[in-house]
């Protein structure tokens, strides 16, 4: 019985969480959206996550719950609830490279997200934010704020575009020191 019951759950919580993905890559897709999170990156740029999708490419439409899109350039800031528009390529979340490695396919199906991409283009701002109505908005804004005064506050952080990071382990070199694979042997 508390065997069934396990079993009755675990496909209540896959089928709770069941979305639509991207099947295939389109190069030049025009997004549009409502910004649920943004974050900047260390490396410079951002990336952020548009809830109640709408996808143009070519001459259909597709509609999927979550996108998350990383975005190039510095001076980008979304706020929570803004309806925005960018071009972009987008693919489905990418499968583990190795047996054992991250899987961002799983953990993007779990969080309802049905595509990835990279911006190609400026990001346009259709709508500003709308009243806060949700609590998901509330929160993000104050998890960005938050956000911002960290960083604020560390002192002789460099700039992000100044930054050396390894995206092979993650770790983060000092502006001028040479990376592990530069070094001669």
């Amino acid at each position: 019985m508390l065997v069934a019951l396990g079993l009755g759950s675990a496909w209540m919580r896959a089928e709770s969480v069941n979305t639509p993905t991207l099947r295939q890559q389109i190069v030049n897709a025009t997004v549009e959206g409502r910004v649920r999170s943004f974050e900047p990156r260390a490396q410079g740029g951002s990336r952020f996550v548009l809830g109640d999708v709408r996808i143009r490419a070519g001459t259909g439409l597709l509609h999927l719950r979550l996108v998350r899109i990383t975005a190039r350039g510095e001076g980008i800031a979304l706020r929570p609830g803004q309806a925005v528009r960018v071009r972009a390529w987008l693919q489905p979340p990418r499968l583990p490279l190795t047996p054992d490695g991250y899987d961002a396919a799983r953990r993007a199906w779990f969080e309802g997200v049905g595509a990835t991409g990279i911006a190609m283009g400026p990001i346009a701002v259709l709508q500003p934010p709308l009243a806060r109505t949700s609590l998901w908005q509330l929160l993000e804004e104050l998890r960005q704020r938050l956000g911002v005064r960290i960083r604020d506050r560390i002192p002789g952080a460099p700039a992000p575009s100044r930054r050396r990071w390894s995206p092979a382990s993650g770790h983060r070199f000092p502006p001028g020191s040479k990376l592990p694979c530069e070094t001669a042997v």
